[in-house]
């Protein structure tokens, strides 16, 4: 619009670029780049999900060529500081990774879900998850319980990778515990969550996704 851009010496553009990270806090991520959130141009800042960080990266440049020169430099330095953190950039989600890494594998999932209701699966299968199988565990199930019987399912399936998750919410905090097998290997983890407590479900869900991106890289 050459007019507006006469009247009000409008030139150049705005050029965004968000990358997700998952598995660490905002205070985490925060003390990684806070040096890098003082930049006048491109701009960064966060923004907090339940289980996910987006890191926004935005530049002002006369042209867009200029612009993506100046927000891939940044974030590559954002890269180099937040490094495994980082599953994906813009429209990427998640459970597009987990998915992604699983095909290059050759190897198929099955879950054994405690806790969530089959929400686990229910992500998944939106992003196109169909060659796998997920038991819902009903009632309340212990840790222990979750362990054998993800044990008794992956045997059951034959499947390459089958994930235990346990969701157990609590008046203050909120526990998950994540057993997942691989062909070569067993990995378990604890984690909890001290947020609002609405926000607990999607937070596991979503750390839950990022236990197996991060054990299948």
């Amino acid at each position: 619009m050459p007019i507006l851009d006469d009247r009000f010496k409008l030139r150049g553009i705005i050029k965004a670029y968000v990358l997700h990270a998952a598995g660490v806090g905002e205070s985490q991520v925060d003390e990684w780049i806070g040096e890098l959130e003082t930049s006048a141009n491109p701009t960064v800042g966060l923004l907090a999900h339940p289980g996910q960080i987006d890191i926004r990266v935005t530049a002002k440049a006369s042209s867009e060529l200029e612009a993506d020169a100046m927000i891939q430099e940044m974030v590559s330095q954002v890269h180099q500081r937040v490094g495994e953190a980082i599953f994906g950039s813009n429209q990427e989600t998640l459970e597009q990774v987990v998915l992604t890494r699983l095909s290059l594998q050759g190897w198929k999932l099955s879950l054994v879900e405690c806790g969530f209701g089959g929400a686990i699966f229910e992500r998944l299968a939106k992003a196109g998850f169909s060659t796998g199988q997920s038991l819902n565990l009903a009632g309340s199930c212990q840790p222990g319980d979750l362990q054998q019987e993800t044990l008794s399912f992956h045997r059951q399936q034959a499947t390459d990778v089958t994930l235990g998750a346990g969701f157990y919410p609590g008046p203050i905090m909120q526990t998950l515990y994540l057993y997942l097998i691989m062909p070569n290997s067993t990995v378990e983890q604890h984690r909890s969550y001290g947020g609002p407590p609405q926000l607990g479900p999607a937070w596991a869900v979503q750390t839950a996704l990022d236990f197996i991106r991060r054990n299948i890289s």
